[in-house]
């Protein structure tokens, strides 16, 4: 090959003869060292051509280096804090579930069960009132016609006197004959009504717990990772003085009010 010229990406140049060259790099001999040139940081290549006194340029572009088209994310961690409001909300959604999340979990399956127990026995009692309310009033219509039908309960009289003993002899039958159906109606609405105060209790004592474990919780959290707790903090700095020479300690007491 001919004496060339190599432009350097640095400005600098280089005049020698071109013995070689690949893909990646340049091999220049000048003043009889050959040294080898990576094409990165090659900004131009001239070669001089020996059948002419005018050099001819030749250009040679060089590929650039490859760069990953991907943008690295950085995971940024989320800020999102427990407290014991949060902590209680999981609770008032799913019973248990905030016991679950400061780790007592014994407690939150407790919960859970009882709560689930309590709501079973509740949808139970609240069938079986259904059931009784349906019974008293088919069974209180059918007994109220039967006894308008029979005329040993309605006689046809003029006397005032026979029609009041009727009317009143045929209401007595009456409430007599759906007293059972009524008691029975009315114990399957009272068990009812205990099954629902049974069930909110249990809801609000299992929230309760879930809000005291919370705040010890969080009490725990403050304490292991922040600098500054709540409470009293005493310190003490020893001043020497530049006067007498004497070193004076000077206590300090700051309380710190989380809100």
């Amino acid at each position: 090959m001919s004496a060339s010229t190599i432009i350097l990406k640095n400005g600098k140049t280089l005049q020698g003869k071109i013995v070689n060259q690949s893909r990646t790099e340049v091999q220049i001999e000048i003043n009889g060292k050959v040294q080898i040139i990576p094409k990165t940081e090659i900004s131009e290549i001239n070669l001089k051509d020996p059948k002419r006194d005018e050099p001819k340029k030749v250009t040679t572009k060089l590929p650039l280096p490859k760069t990953n088209d991907k943008v690295e994310q950085t995971a940024i961690p989320s800020s999102w804090k427990e407290t014991k409001w949060t902590i209680s909300g999981r609770s008032a959604i799913l019973p248990g579930w905030g016991q679950w999340k400061v780790g007592e979990k014994k407690w939150a399956v407790i919960s859970f069960l009882l709560f689930t127990g309590a709501a079973l026995y509740a949808n139970n009692c609240k069938e079986k009132a259904s059931t009784e309310e349906n019974n008293y009033k088919s069974n209180s219509a059918a007994i109220t016609i039967v006894a308008f039908m029979d005329q040993n309960l309605n006689p046809v009289s003029s006397d005032e006197t026979v029609r009041a003993t009727t009317l009143v002899t045929r209401i007595l039958t009456t409430a007599t004959a759906t007293n059972p159906y009524f008691s029975n109606y009315d114990r399957a609405t009272s068990q009812y009504n205990q099954a629902q105060w049974l069930l909110g209790a249990v809801y609000a004592l299992q929230l309760i717990h879930a809000f005291l474990f919370a705040k010890d919780y969080e009490k725990t959290q403050t304490l292991l990772f922040n600098s500054n707790p709540e409470g009293w903090k005493f310190s003490a700095v020893t001043v020497k003085s530049p006067i007498n020479g004497f070193t004076e300690i000077i206590p300090t007491a700051v309380y710190t009010v989380k809100f």
